[in-house]
Formats: structure tokens, C-alpha cells, sequence
């Protein structure tokens, strides 16, 4: 049974409490949780938290004794992996910095690196990175020439309607190249005010914490992933690691421009709500003044919430309807079908619907999985 609109149970939630609380609170939280649950049976999402959990949980006075070994287990492996992947990914940014291609640091690694400042606190499957749009044609011909490969077949039918796609090294590594920094929402723009980074000796940017709130509020609750405890983890660390601090008048700001106040709404009334979040009042009371559209407002219930019956198909097409309404050249004439096409990237039209199919059952197995 879910206690929010994001997809949470209530003994996700104690495990989420055990993580980011403090004290007693924060021990009693662990003990509710792991009486309701067998530690062995969890899926990645929501192993994906146990290395935060493990270090909080030492913050707060528990010896390591008293903590089961699978908990320090995932986060050695989570260490180990981010470091390969750290090493691996060198070459290619290396390479566009001798392009002059301007690279920033998003989701996982910017966390990893200014958020949580351990590698192992932060699992990630890929490294994401955000290139200048203008940029993308030479980002894409400098990795392909540095030996990374595009995960699309039809890299060039899904450019213009995607914000990002998934490259491969010759040992399948992936780096996550993005053109967009969130969704297919173009107009948001992170460049201006980024952060410059150092990142093992190469020059690199990271959002501002107001950028990367949002962006976390966005991505993680969203539906058409399989859901993660993670995004609740990495938005609570954003608010209370800030550096410099969270311009939350900012943060109101642009989600207003980019209508994206309820999702931003919902999702910060849960962090303050259920982990305590040093969320101030005047945001949430800007937020909850500001009109939603009953269309914006139907998108972020279709978007947040599981669904069973249509699966993915509800973002995808409000993922298609704000491109639509956004305009450009590259929607004149594409019908929801094509649009679908390009994304999944499938080869023929006909066969779309036996691709819809294995990913709608590919995500009810990580549900099923993440809800054990």
C-alpha cells in the first residue's frame, strides 16, 4: 500500500526516515523497517539507498556489529563500480575538452561529486553529462571518434525529439549524453549560472542546487521509470548539502516558467512532510498559490502515478504533446506513432507495438520487484 502519489510504501518511507534522519528518530525508523521487510528479497530500487543508510546510520552511533554486512557490501561495490566508471569515462571528456566542448556534470555524478562527496553513497548505472545543444554534432562525431558508440541504431530520427541518448565504450560502459536538461522541456537553460568544477584535473561545470532540485523532482517521480527510493535520497541531500545555498525564490521561478509547479509542489510538500526536509514555508506557500491548469494538472497525476492498465504510454504522450506545443521544424507532420518509433527507436512502424509490449512488461518486473 502506497502512502503518496510517487509510488512509496509506508515501510519505504521509515527506510527513506532511517536514511536522512537524525538521532533516535532516525535508529527507531531503522527498526521499523527492516522488522517489515527480508533485506535478501529487495531490488536495485531500493538497494540503491542502503549505502546512505549505512553511513547515516554510523553518523548516528550504531556500531558497524549492529549493522547487517550487506548494508557496507553495497556500498563498497557502489564505490568500486562509480570508480571504474570515473576512470573510464576520463578519455571521452578528455576528448571534448580538447574539442573545446564545454561538458557539465548532471544527475548522478554532479551528486556524487558535490552532493554526497563519496563516490560509494551514490550507485549510478551511467555518467551524465550535459553538452551545449549547439554543440551536440561535434560532442556526437568526438565520442564516436574516442571509441564510444550510440545505443540508437537510428541515432539521427531520435535527435531532434529526445533530450538525451545513452553511449557505450568498447568494455560497456555507458555515458549518458545529454543535449537537454530536462525532459522535452527546451527552454531551461542551467548554463548561465553553472558552477565551475574541478573534476580529477579536468574543468567541468555542475548546476546550481535550485537546477538540480528541480531536475531531481522531475526525473525521479516520474512514472514511465521503474520507481526509486533514490530520487527522495538525492533531493533531501541537494537541500541540505547546498552549496552555494538553495535560491528557492529561483527554484519557484523557473518552475513556474517551465509549468512544472505541481509536480515541484507535491514532491517538496512529501520531502518536508515525511523526511523532515528544510523545505521554508514561503516556498511551498508561493507554490501552493500560484494556478495550475486542469491540463498541466491531469499530465502530473498521469506522470507520477503507476499506471497498470496503460503503462507508459500516458507519458509518452504528454512527452509528445509538450513537444508538439513547443513548436520547431521537427514536429511538423509527426504523428504520435512516428514519435513513438523514434524514441523506442524501432527499426519499422509495425513492429511498435511488440516493443511497447516488452517494455511495459520489463516495468511491471521492476514494480513487482521494488514493492516485495
Amino acid at each position: 500500500m502506497t502512502s503518496s502519489g510517487f509510488n512509496i510504501t509506508r515501510p519505504q518511507e521509515s527506510l527513506l526516515r532511517a536514511c536522512t534522519g537524525r538521532g533516535p528518530a532516525a535508529i527507531a525508523a531503522w527498526r521499523e523497517w527492516k522488522d517489515l521487510v527480508d533485506m535478501e528479497r529487495l531490488g536495485p530500487g531500493t538497494t540503491c539507498v542502503f549505502p546512505l543508510l549505512h553511513s547515516n546510520l554510523r553518523k548516528q552511533g550504531l556500531e558497524e556489529s549492529a549493522l547487517p554486512g550487506k548494508l557496507k557490501g553495497v556500498y563498497r561495490q557502489a564505490w568500486s563500480r562509480n570508480e571504474v566508471l570515473f576512470h573510464a569515462v576520463r578519455g571521452a571528456l578528455n576528448a571534448l575538452h580538447a574539442a573545446g566542448i564545454e561538458v557539465m556534470l548532471i544527475k548522478g555524478p554532479a551528486l556524487a561529486v558535490a552532493g554526497y562527496k563519496d563516490a560509494g553513497l551514490r550507485p549510478m548505472k551511467n555518467f551524465a553529462v550535459l553538452v551545449p545543444e549547439s554543440r551536440l554534432a561535434s560532442t556526437i562525431q568526438t565520442l564516436t571518434t574516442a571509441g564510444w558508440v550510440s545505443r540508437f541504431l537510428h541515432l539521427d530520427r531520435a535527435l531532434p525529439i529526445r533530450h538525451a541518448a545513452e553511449f557505450l565504450d568498447a568494455d560497456g560502459h555507458r555515458l549518458d549524453l545529454h543535449w537537454r536538461f530536462l525532459l522535452e522541456r527546451p527552454g531551461i537553460n542551467p548554463w548561465d549560472h553553472a558552477i565551475p568544477h574541478d573534476f580529477d584535473g579536468l574543468p567541468v561545470r555542475i548546476p546550481l542546487p535550485a537546477d538540480q532540485l528541480l531536475q531531481v523532482c522531475v526525473y525521479g517521480p516520474l512514472a514511465g521509470e521503474p520507481p526509486r527510493l533514490r530520487w527522495a535520497a538525492d533531493a533531501w541531500t541537494i537541500i541540505h548539502a547546498a552549496v552555494p545555498p538553495l535560491d528557492w525564490n529561483a527554484l519557484v521561478d523557473s518552475a513556474q516558467q517551465h509549468e512544472l509547479v505541481a509536480l515541484l509542489r507535491d514532491a517538496l510538500l512529501f520531502l518536508k512532510q515525511t523526511l523532515d526536509a528544510d523545505i521554508p514555508d514561503a516556498a511551498l506557500a508561493r507554490l501552493a498559490s500560484i494556478p495550475i491548469s486542469p491540463a498541466d494538472r491531469h499530465e502530473h497525476v498521469i506522470t507520477t502515478r503507476l499506471q497498470r492498465r496503460f503503462g507508459l504510454l500516458p507519458v509518452w504522450w504528454h512527452s509528445y504533446r509538450r513537444l508538439k506545443r513547443a513548436g520547431g521544424p521537427e514536429m511538423n507532420g509527426l504523428g504520435f506513432g512516428r514519435y513513438l518509433q523514434y524514441t523506442l527507436d524501432v527499426p519499422r512502424l509495425w513492429r511498435l507495438p511488440f516493443t511497447m509490449a516488452g517494455v511495459a512488461l520489463r516495468r511491471l518486473r521492476d514494480d513487482r520487484q521494488f514493492h516485495e
